[in-house]
């Protein structure tokens, strides 16, 4: 019976080393660069591991627009911030303040959102 437990401990071990778990994809760090872009929503995730948004940002160079992957905060840090789900929405203006992330793509993590009426976002500041 001893041996009988043995093996089977032996055998739960290698398939848990041989398929681990999920694992979630680091995003590449921010840059000490900070840019402020402007342009339209097109497509809003709310949810955690952080809020994320695609924003349409006039080309000064070409006909098409170019698209920006801006990621922010979870959720719950957010909302006692006074942002929520529909805080945001595709087809809003906003123009957003944040930093590149090192591997050059045309994206960034927020520091803060103003909406087309006017209201401030704050996200995270730098320290």
């Amino acid at each position: 019976m001893n041996h009988l437990k043995l093996y089977v401990l032996a055998g739960t071990l290698l398939v848990l080393l041989y398929f681990p778990g999920p694992s979630q994809a680091q995003d590449p760090p921010a840059s000490a660069t900070t840019v402020t872009i402007q342009g339209k929503v097109t497509r809003v995730w709310f949810r955690n591991p952080g809020v994320r948004y695609l924003i349409a940002v006039p080309n000064s160079s070409g006909p098409d627009d170019q698209v920006w992957d801006v990621r922010g905060s979870t959720v719950e840090s957010l909302a006692p911030k006074g942002w929520v789900a529909d805080t945001i929405q595709v087809g809003d203006t906003v123009t957003v303040y944040g930093q590149l992330r090192q591997d050059g793509v045309n994206a960034l993590y927020i520091l803060n959102v103003t909406l087309a009426d006017g209201t401030l976002l704050v996200d995270r500041t730098l320290d």
